[in-house]
């Protein structure tokens, strides 16, 4: 556990409790931070939708219409389309470009 609670960047009695669900301080339930599903879905290599639905607490339905809801166009996504979005969120300018030209030779 604490050597993936380094490799998430955060202290592994945070870990123990978000997996626990309490917090031993307080006996409160445990209320996970946005930046924190980042950190783990990073170290595990997904991305926070994919740990959302891994983890069974949402469904792949609920993050496509989420993500649907997101769109300008309102465009029918598949799984792979929204794989494609989510790579193309954490990529400087000069790459997407590069893959902008690189889709056109396609069309």
């Amino acid at each position: 556990m604490r050597e993936f609670a380094k490799k998430c960047g955060i202290s592994h009695t945070h870990l123990d409790s978000i997996e626990k669900g309490i917090d031993p301080r307080s006996g409160k339930s445990v209320r996970v931070t946005i930046d924190t599903l980042e950190k783990i879905a990073k170290a595990m290599n997904m991305t926070i939708n994919d740990l959302l639905i891994n983890s069974g607490e949402v469904s792949n339905e609920s993050i496509n219409a989420v993500n649907k809801n997101k769109c300008i166009h309102n465009y029918d996504l598949d799984d792979d389309d929204l794989k494609i979005l989510e790579l193309l969120k954490e990529m400087d300018s000069e790459k997407k470009k590069t893959i902008i030209n690189f889709i056109k030779t396609f069309r």
